[in-house]
Order: structure tokens, then sequence, then C-alpha cells
């Protein structure tokens, strides 16, 4: 019977010490607290602590990095890591000027009450902070931002439609995680996500590879357009590189695109856009022709 007991002893505190363990590495993966929404409501907000990699976009702790995600009901707000420096420009279109003086709010909310500053054509500021809010499919979009007197504060970039965001909400969809990073004869290739990118081909023959660059790559595709040939052949860009290459005195990424079936990489001076504005929707780019000055 004693041995009976001391049985049982030993299993019961097995369980209890399990039980802490299971407990302590939950605290470790969870941690709560409140915040105050814009309708001074106290929600609780939780933000995964422990395998950040594995249930985050990997942005390698740099610009887009996801700082914290609240569900508040229909909206979601994603905070993320942004740092730029930008001088603000004046905006026109033919000659006329389409964007008053930006206001600096002391929280992200369009009430002139919490208006405690304001950007004009030249100011230069440090972004710190994108944040994301969506309602329904569609975004508002803030800037955490400190000016070069130190005030700091939020401005708003703008709130766009789905069918808008695609172009203007410089992370949708994680745009420009970091997908791979491939090592071919020591040249390195950071793989970075595009969304709602595409480019065109046209008077021109492109070469698809099978991997980014021309050293220890090969040729798998060719995209043939002959001259004046309409309507342009128009490809879905599903990836680039980080890095920059140079060919024939050209310098631009490589793309992976999507071609009758074939996927590959193709060199980005090969190809060109329709439309007019940035060759590229990515987030720097996209958020320096939303405020700085235009070229």
């Amino acid at each position: 019977m004693i041995k009976n007991m001391i049985y049982y002893s030993i299993i019961f505190l097995i369980f209890i010490s399990c039980t802490r363990n299971a407990q302590q590495n939950q605290n470790n993966e969870i941690e709560t607290y409140t915040i105050q929404d814009d309708e001074n409501i106290i929600l609780e907000k939780y933000i995964e602590i422990a395998n950040y990699e594995n249930i985050r976009p990997n942005f390698a702790n740099g610009n887009g990095t996801i700082i914290s995600i609240e569900n508040i009901g229909n909206k979601t707000r994603t905070l993320r890591k942004h740092i730029q420096r930008i001088q603000i420009g004046e905006v026109t279109i033919e000659g006329l000027r389409i964007r008053e003086n930006l206001q600096i709010y002391s929280y992200p909310k369009l009430d002139e009450n919490l208006s405690i500053n304001e950007l004009i054509q030249g100011d230069y500021i440090n972004i710190e902070h994108i944040l994301e809010i969506n309602i329904e499919n569609n975004y508002f979009v803030w800037a955490n931002i400190r000016k070069d007197n130190d005030i700091n504060g939020w401005i708003f970039l703008g709130e766009y439609e789905y069918r808008f965001a695609t172009f203007n909400v410089p992370y949708l969809n994680n745009r420009w995680e970091i997908l791979d990073i491939k090592n071919i004869n020591n040249n390195y290739w950071t793989i970075r996500k595009m969304v709602y990118q595409d480019v065109s081909v046209w008077d021109r023959t492109v070469e698809i590879r099978n991997n980014p660059g021309l050293v220890d790559t090969e040729v798998i595709s060719e995209i043939i357009t002959p001259k004046d040939a309409l309507p342009l052949i128009v490809l879905e860009v599903i990836a680039a590189t980080e890095e920059l290459y140079t060919i024939n005195g050209i310098t631009d990424r490589w793309l992976k695109i999507e071609h009758n079936g074939i996927i590959g990489w193709v060199f980005g001076g090969d190809v060109g856009v329709e439309r007019g504005g940035p060759k590229y929707f990515i987030p720097d780019v996209m958020i320096f022709n939303q405020l700085g000055r235009m070229r």
C-alpha cells in the first residue's frame, strides 16, 4: 500500500510539473494587456512572442515587420515597422495643386481637436511606423512620423477601397516580405513577394531563366514579340530580387514571372510598364510618391 501511495504521489507531482510548464510556455507565447480604442472602449490585445517567424510574415526585422495586430469587431489594425526619411513635396497635376498642408495628429484619427502641427512643402520627416486599418476591405493608412523639430505624431496617407488599395496600401497582403534567400555561386539573392504587379514586353526577345542572374543559371524559355506587335505581352510579377543587377549598362531587379505555364526569372531591364508612375510598387517607393518630391 505504501508503494502504491508513493507511486501515485510521484504521478501527481509529474502532472503538476507538466501543468506548470505548459502554463509557463503559454505565458511566454501570449502577452495580454489592454488598449483604448477610438471609441474609448477598453479591449484586450494579444501579441504572440514565441516562434515569431513561424506565425508572422518574414521581414527580417526590417521595414514591414509586424509589431502588433488588433482585431476590434470588423476592424483590423496592423502596425508595422517602417523607417524612411522623406522631404515633403507638393504633388501637382498639370499645374494644379491637389494636396493641402498635411496635419499632424496626436492619435491616428481625423479629428481637428487632435491636430498638433502641420507639414508644409520642404519639411523633413522621419517615418517610424505604418498603420493599416482595414474595415471590411476599406483601408485607412497612417504614418507615425517625427518632424525635425522633434514633434511626434501621425499623418493620414489616405482612405482606399480595395480596388485602389492595390496601388496605395504599402504592405497590402504582406507585399515585399522575404520569401527566400538564394545562394547561386556565392551570389546571394533576397527574394521578395510582389502583389498586383505586372510588366510589359514589346519589340524584343526576353529570356526566361531558372534563377536570377547570368552566372550558373539556364535559359528555360523565351518571350518573343515581333516589332510593333500589338497587344503587348503582359507578365504578372510574383516575386523580385531585393538586389539590383546591371546588364549592358542597365541596372534593375530580377523578376519572377509566369508565362504560358512556365515560371522563371526575367531581367527587369528587358521589360517596361504601359502606365505612368513607378515601375514597381514597393513600399518605400509608394510612400515616397505619396509624400516626397515628385521627380
